[in-house]
């Protein structure tokens, strides 16, 4: 096996992309998440899909402590994370109505929302 061919221990040489922009694909084995940018420079918004990546649950519940962690050691160290109002996602019940969730389903989405955004999630 020549150099060449060997696989890389460090991600130093994977492609990188930024994304502000997301999507999620549930299925029974795992979590698809597609990561795009937003583009406007033709008046209309759009997203332009970079990368998809396709995890075992597992890995999400290991990945969704990770990212807590590395936000509480931010804003332990910076200050809050401002984020505007118009980009603050309704909680699942406002979506699809708290009367379709399962039970407890609601007051998890509720606890994480003002977790994360410091209120109530709020139905327009």
């Amino acid at each position: 096996m020549n150099d060449e061919s060997k696989p890389s221990n460090s991600y130093a040489a994977a492609p990188k992309f930024y994304a502000n922009n997301s999507q999620f694909e549930l299925s029974a084995w795992d979590l698809k998440i597609a990561f795009a940018q937003l583009d406007q420079s033709e008046g209309q918004p759009s997203a332009d899909w970079r990368a998809v990546v396709t995890i075992p649950w597992a890995q999400a519940k290991v990945l969704a402590y990770y990212l807590q962690m590395n936000i509480a050691i931010f804003e332990h160290e910076y200050g809050p994370i401002a984020v505007p109002a118009s980009v603050i996602p309704l909680g699942l019940e406002a979506g699809a109505g708290e009367a379709n969730l399962q039970p407890g389903l609601a007051r998890t989405s509720r606890r994480l929302h003002k977790q994360l955004f410091g209120s109530e999630s709020q139905e327009d």
